[in-house]
């Protein structure tokens, strides 16, 4: 049975007022650049260096974060002689965080075992917060 909370209209509901806190640091929303399927959707925001590109996997129930290197106002990642890497895996490698992932931290919070589609985004959220601050900078020295 198909979990009612997870569609891509809820996800970028839910999305847009937990990282609504990037458009207060410069950062705007991209529309153009956001995608849909019927398996997933995303969210994307490009600042002057950074960019950032939230995704939801309907299939997983899972929403995870990319950081990606702009350059020219254009997202380049990694394939485009850029940077992109999920948010989580840049802040151990760049920032020598040592927590746990948005995701287990959410589930850790719920006593049932699963996750709320809500507590995903807060999570991710949380984590850019207080622990990527170089990244909401925007700083071009803030990736690689």
């Amino acid at each position: 049975m198909p979990d009612a909370q997870f569609t891509v209209d809820n996800f970028r509901k839910l999305a847009l007022e937990g990282f609504g806190f990037l458009e207060a640091k410069g950062f705007r929303r991209m529309q153009r650049l956001e995608e849909a399927s019927p398996t997933s959707g995303t969210l994307v925001y490009m600042g002057e260096h950074v960019g950032f590109v939230f995704s939801l996997d309907l299939r997983d129930k899972c929403v995870d974060a990319l950081v990606v290197k702009v350059l020219g106002g254009q997202l380049r990642p990694n394939l485009q002689d850029g940077y992109s890497s999920n948010v989580f895996s840049h802040l151990v490698k760049y920032q020598h965080y040592r927590g746990r992932s948005a995701q287990s931290r959410a589930a850790i919070s719920d006593d049932s075992g699963t996750t709320t589609l809500q507590e995903m985004i807060n999570g991710l959220a949380d984590l850019l917060k207080l622990f990527g601050r170089s990244l909401l900078d925007d700083n071009e020295r803030s990736l690689p």
